[in-house]
């Protein structure tokens, strides 16, 4: 048994030579799935240990479910979905198991286990490998790249990402950085972290609140590099973004090192630090701007509420307006549920719902000039369908019709102008047009 003190025997470190470091005393410890058997079907909605498993040996297999981001290698979750469900048809389809639906069933378990059976443990390290000195940070590229080399491929791919990731936000860890107020931490880096189901589920919120936590980063710094904020507050959200890029990179050694509830502890502070660099820097939360929207349905609904009242006062018809207005204040109701409950994209859904049903309410409001043009229109319609009722029966009896079915097609044009007037709120104009094609109408049984 290899005992370390990694803060003792890894001085300035660049997070590259850590995890690769880390991944070669412990190739399990990182992002490793637990040891599965799938002794249940699997189907679009189904969560646990085993379909985290199922993702990360189809990914493994060359079945990748996704290039980056949830369900990508490194980053399985334990939900079974639409993209797990494809790769694993994919699965299927090579080995001749069907139908190729994307269902876990007892075929597709069989047709794993054989070959899981056949690859035997090839992709383990040796038990006797010797293990190479620690680089530090000025050490060759060539001779990080000799310690990848000796992993496993999956192994491999776990650490390049993890290096990939945290590199692109500019994360090293130093001597600096990995100081603890406390004493160092003696580690067992040549035995796996315990990745039974209860620790297991730890471990993925950890990986989830990390992401959450890096994805904030990323945020802020973008928020920081546009530089719009005032000096005092860009001087704060610069503090706060690295005392974030130190929370994670604390909260990943201890999630390296077995210490899960820390490592989420500081994945957490992590995500607050970053969140308040990204508002110092200007930026506007999930929740900022919810709740700042919310503010504003209630100011339209209140404003829409009163110019519908003046309508009716006016002698507007507005019974389908009030109704709409009723409708977009239970719709704003379940808005503020859902932030309350910090379901921040259900609550944008029913804010749109309500900014739609007060434009609808606007809409629905009938003015005193709109139904009297309405009532000429309707009048006008009644006409011409007389009208044209009489040329049928003329028609039936052998008369000529010819003439009336001139004028009955005059009529019908003027109405199809009165209506676009209507529409577009000219109402004189749709009156009058809807004068003359009561004329018409009249001229068409005229000339009967």
């Amino acid at each position: 048994m290899i005992m370390h003190t990694v803060r003792d025997t890894i001085p300035y470190v660049t997070l590259v030579t850590f995890l690769v470091a880390l991944t070669l005393l412990a190739p399990s410890a990182l992002f490793a799935a637990p040891d599965c058997t799938f002794d249940r079907d699997l189907d679009i909605g189904d969560e646990g240990t085993d379909v985290y498993c199922l993702q990360e040996w189809l990914n493994t297999e060359g079945y990748t479910l996704a290039e980056s981001g949830p369900g990508s290698p490194g980053y399985e979750t334990s939900r079974f979905g639409g993209l797990t469900r494809d790769a694993l048809a994919r699965f299927q389809e090579d080995n001749d198991v069907a139908p190729a639906s994307g269902y876990f069933g007892p075929v597709t378990r069989g047709t794993i286990e054989a070959l899981v059976t056949l690859e035997g443990d090839t992709d383990q390290i040796p038990d006797d490998l010797e293990i190479p000195e620690v680089p530090g940070a000025d050490d060759s590229e060539s001779e990080i790249d000799a310690m990848l080399s000796m992993l496993s491929p999956g192994d491999q791919a776990q650490a390049q990402q993890l290096m990939a990731l945290f590199g692109s936000l500019g994360i090293v860890k130093t001597s600096a950085s990995s100081e603890s107020d406390g004493d160092s931490v003696d580690t067992d880096t040549s035995a796996p972290v315990d990745s039974g189901s209860s620790v297991r589920g730890s471990r993925l919120d950890v990986e989830e609140m990390m992401l959450d936590a890096i994805a904030m980063i990323r945020d802020a710094k973008d928020m920081i590099d546009e530089d719009d904020a005032s000096d005092e507050e860009m001087i704060s959200a610069r503090a706060d973004y690295e005392d974030a890029q130190e929370d994670l990179m604390d909260a990943l050694f201890e999630y390296l090192t077995g210490d899960a509830e820390e490592a989420l502890d500081l994945a957490d502070d992590a995500f607050d630090n970053a969140e308040d660099a990204f508002t110092d820097a200007g930026g506007m939360t999930d929740e900022d701007e919810v709740e700042e929207r919310i503010e504003e349905m209630e100011e339209d609904l209140e404003k829409a509420r009163e110019d519908i009242d003046e309508d009716e006062d006016d002698g507007a018809e507005t019974n389908d307006a009030e109704d709409e207005l009723d409708d977009a204040e239970e719709l704003l109701e379940k808005a503020e549920e859902a932030a309350q409950d910090e379901d921040w994209a259900e609550a944008r859904d029913y804010l749109d719902a309500v900014e739609d049903a007060i434009d609808d309410a606007y809409d629905a409001v009938v003015t005193e000039e709109e139904a009297d043009a309405q009532e000429a229109i309707d009048d006008a319609w009644g006409e011409y369908k007389d009208a044209r009722s009489e040329v049928r029966d003329a028609e039936d009896d052998g008369d000529d019709v010819d003439d009336a079915e001139s004028f009955l097609e005059m009529a019908k044009d003027r109405l199809d102008d009165a209506e676009d007037a209507l529409d577009d709120g000219d109402f004189d104009d749709a009156k009058d047009y809807a004068d003359d094609a009561e004329g018409y109408a009249a001229d068409a049984v005229g000339r009967l």
